[in-house]
């Protein structure tokens, strides 16, 4: 089929090792209205530190976000690689099955039109 040797084992262990840090990536974003909350009363006299803090953390969750989401992209897509490539070779083994079933009936019987309609 190809040189690439895929195991599906392997890649859905790699796939499960991604999924909690995925996860927590992508849910990051809820915690900053408690962080915000806490900004504003640990810096009472200091509004525009904690204005300045808030949106330096706010910016950094919403990339936690956005890594989260490109993790869980590239997951659903090796996952769908992955079945594609398996399934592909399942389709060529019954392909070469079904050629060597026609090939030795047409050896006895002379009958060519499975390999001719195929040519067509």
């Amino acid at each position: 089929m190809s040189e690439y040797r895929i195991h599906p084992d392997g890649v859905l262990g790699v796939l499960q090792k991604l999924q909690a840090p995925s996860e927590t990536l992508s849910t990051n974003a809820s915690l900053l209205p408690g962080i915000a909350e806490s900004l504003a009363g640990a810096c009472d006299d200091q509004a525009d530190l904690a204005t300045a803090i808030n949106a330096f953390v706010s910016a950094q969750l919403q990339q936690s976000g956005v890594a989260g989401n490109h993790l869980a992209a590239a997951s659903l897509g090796a996952q769908e690689a992955t079945t594609v490539y398996v399934n592909a070779g399942y389709e060529m083994a019954d392909g070469v099955q079904a050629a060597q079933n026609e090939a030795l009936a047409a050896a006895s019987d002379g009958d060519f039109d499975y390999f001719l309609a195929e040519s067509e």
